[in-house]
This record gives C-alpha cells, sequence and structure tokens, in this order.
C-alpha cells in the first residue's frame, strides 16, 4: 500500500516510492510523479466493451466496483458521477486497482482504476476503455524528507520519467 512505501522510505529502508496522493506526507519530500487519466474496466464481453470510450450515464444501471473510500481518486470519482446525477450501484469496495481489474474480469462488474495498475497485469477477458469525464490518479514520488537521494536513485526516477505516457 501507498502508506507502507511511504513508511519504508521514511525509516530508510528504500530510497524513494511512488505513492498515491492520500498518504500523510509527514516525514517524507513528495512531488507529483504522474496524473493519468482513470480507465474503466469490464469483462470483454460486456455489451459496453464495444463502446470506444465510456461515461457515466453509460454506467448508471451497472454493477460498479469502487475503490475505498478512504482512496483520494474515490472522492474524484465520486464527484464526476454526482456532476453527471449517475448513482452507481456499488457491489464491492477495495484499496487497490488491481482487485478492481480481476473482479472485473470474473464478471463481478466494471470499475475505475489508475492506468498504471495495468502494467504487467494479465488483460486477457478484460476491456480497458477511457472514460470521460477525465478522472486523475495522482501519483506521488516520495523520497526522504531530506530530499536527497542517491545517484542510482535518482538515475531509476529520470528512467522512470522518460518511460510516462505522454499525453
Amino acid at each position: 500500500s501507498s502508506e507502507t512505501v511511504k513508511t519504508l522510505v521514511q525509516s530508510g529502508q528504500f530510497d524513494l516510492g511512488f505513492a498515491a496522493d492520500e498518504i500523510d506526507r509527514a516525514g517524507v519530500k513528495a512531488s507529483l510523479f504522474a496524473n493519468p487519466d482513470a480507465v474503466c474496466v469490464l469483462p470483454s464481453t460486456d455489451a459496453l466493451a464495444r463502446k470506444s470510450i465510456l461515461t457515466p450515464q453509460d454506467l448508471a444501471d451497472e454493477r460498479f466496483i469502487s475503490l475505498a473510500s478512504e482512496d483520494a481518486a474515490r472522492a474524484r470519482i465520486d464527484r464526476a458521477f454526482d456532476d453527471a446525477k449517475v448513482k452507481r450501484r456499488i457491489v464491492v469496495e477495495t484499496q487497490y486497482s488491481a482487485t478492481i481489474c480481476n473482479l472485473a474480469r470474473s464478471g463481478a462488474g466494471v470499475g475505475l482504476v489508475n492506468p498504471f495498475a495495468l502494467i504487467g497485469l494479465d488483460l486477457s477477458g478484460l476491456a480497458v476503455l477511457p472514460f470521460k469525464p477525465s478522472v486523475k490518479f495522482r501519483t506521488l514520488l516520495i523520497t526522504p524528507p531530506s530530499g536527497l537521494v542517491s545517484q542510482a536513485a535518482q538515475a531509476f526516477i529520470a528512467m522512470a520519467e522518460r518511460e510516462l505516457p505522454r499525453a
């Protein structure tokens, strides 16, 4: 979890970490690393999988797999649905985008996730579609409070920045 990563960086066990923006930033230096748009995941056999983009209105009658209420991205997702005056039928809540993906693949419903959670994940049986309006997943780079990082960590950060998808 992001809090565990923060604790490991704060204690000096990790040189750096990536965390969601809801962490308590006390004891670490945090800066915005990435701000990707949420994507919608659903079973590839779902009729909605044939659409090119999904909106809150498309998901009005769908079983919705949600992030946990303490997640900062959850508040942004809730706002997108509230602004569209669309009620969701939340069937389960979880802390992790990867869990939403696996539940969606199994047919439990649809959900909005951080696209970084898809990296390395088996996407078979899963459709991944853009969602509008844009809902951001803010990813922080955290380092020790001094902000000093090793040359190896600096090189890793530079490589990670080069690998970020360009919007």
